[in-house]
């Protein structure tokens, strides 16, 4: 008897180390991998993946953003009902472990503190709309994990998080709670906080 086929997943990440993970934990997807635009939106093209993983970290601007936003907009212009994950590296290290010279400083850089507001910017810019900055941060992300969340539903836990979209800040290493603060967005003007926070129904001190 032939076994079902097992849905497809594209996974672009340029890591070799967070490939060989990620396709170990996706056991029940039939994974395939993409390291740059041009072998994604090929992958796209050829194997009409439902769902993407995408770090946003791609060459040539490993460091930033830029490449990984614009291989979403590729994404979303060639097949629009594509389901995208956006991956926010989250590897804290101490200060110590990166004011070290480039080649012998540690890897990693805080990413989880500014996603949020980084997706809010493609909002206003009209590249995504809101309805898709929670999918992408919220349904997707739970929907592919088989939990029930990310969503306000009855039966769901109350993991609700209250946003103001408007809410200027300016991004400050020296004030994030990652280890090391290390943030290609350091003294970047943004828009975009969480006011509250509550996890099954309880509030959270933010």
């Amino acid at each position: 008897m032939t076994e079902p086929a097992k849905p497809k997943l594209l996974i672009v990440e340029d890591d070799a180390g967070l490939q060989a993970q990620l396709k170990w934990a996706y056991e029940a997807f039939e994974v395939i991998q993409a390291t740059d635009r041009e072998a994604a939106l090929a992958a796209l093209r050829a194997e009409a993946p439902a769902v993407v993983t995408l770090d946003l970290g791609l060459p040539p601007d490993p460091d930033g953003t830029s490449e990984g936003f614009a291989v979403l907009d590729a994404i979303m212009a060639l097949k629009p009902d594509t389901k995208v994950i956006v991956a926010s590296g989250h590897d804290p290290r101490g200060a110590e472990d990166k004011r070290l010279p480039f080649a012998d400083a540690e890897p990693g850089m805080a990413g989880a503190e500014t996603l949020l507001a980084m997706l809010l910017t493609l909002e206003r810019d009209g590249r995504i709309d809101m309805a898709r900055v929670f999918d992408l941060c919220a349904t997707a992300p739970a929907r592919l994990l088989g939990v029930e969340a990310g969503v306000l539903a009855q039966g769901y836990e109350a993991d609700i998080a209250l946003i103001d979209p408007e809410k200027p800040w300016i991004v400050d290493r020296r004030k994030m709670e990652a280890s090391a603060g290390n943030t290609p967005f350091d003294g970047q003007p943004t828009q975009g906080r969480v006011t509250a926070l509550f996890k099954g129904g309880v509030a959270v001190k933010l």
